[in-house]
This record gives C-alpha cells, sequence and structure tokens, in this order.
C-alpha cells in the first residue's frame, strides 16, 4: 500500500557559522534535523566541501539528503 504514497524528497546545504559549526554542530555522516516549511526532518550530511581561499579565509559546507 505505501508503495503509492508520494514520498517528500529533498536536498539542501549547511554553511559554517555561528550558528552552526562544523566539527561541533555537525560533520559528515551525522543524522541532523533540517526545518522546511514549518516542518521538521532528518537528513543526513552526504557531503562536504572546503574551500580556503587566498587570503586564507575558509568557506565549508556540506549537504544533506533526508533519510
Amino acid at each position: 500500500m505505501n508503495a503509492s504514497r508520494p514520498r517528500l524528497s529533498f536536498s539542501g546545504a549547511v554553511k559554517d557559522g555561528p550558528a552552526t559549526k562544523f566539527g561541533i554542530d555537525w560533520n559528515f555522516g551525522d543524522a541532523v534535523m533540517v526545518s522546511y516549511r514549518g516542518h521538521d526532518y532528518e537528513a543526513i550530511i552526504n557531503a562536504l566541501s572546503i574551500t580556503v581561499y587566498g587570503n586564507g579565509d575558509e568557506e565549508v559546507r556540506g549537504g544533506f539528503e533526508l533519510i
């Protein structure tokens, strides 16, 4: 019966910052809660991107998918 029911699917990204610190609040492979349109969903961090700029600044982003 569940095969005919629609399944919610989306992905997104989280950026390292004051409210969500990489290595403290989230890391690759972590299960995290994401909010979308007033609902909370469990997701997994399944991608990681670290960029180092010429001035030494770093940017860390993680991608996620619902689980």
